[in-house]
């Protein structure tokens, strides 16, 4: 499973903290392993926003 988070205004620390702790409670809840990615809107890399285009392009069907 992968998680991504959008936020705004996020330090790398803010960030780190964030994907960290999302990983935790979640393994502590579902015991399985996730991935999880912080996206700071404010700060895109190229990378990012070229990922994030094609990701909004996208029609993801949600798992039951």
């Amino acid at each position: 499973m992968d998680v991504m988070i959008l936020g705004k205004n996020l330090s790398n620390a803010q960030r780190l903290d964030m994907e960290l702790k999302f990983i935790a409670r979640f393994q502590s809840i579902c015991d399985e392993k996730i991935d999880v990615v912080v996206f700071d809107m404010t700060r895109l890399t190229p990378s990012e926003e070229a990922f994030l285009a094609l990701v909004g392009q996208q029609k993801l069907p949600l798992a039951a």
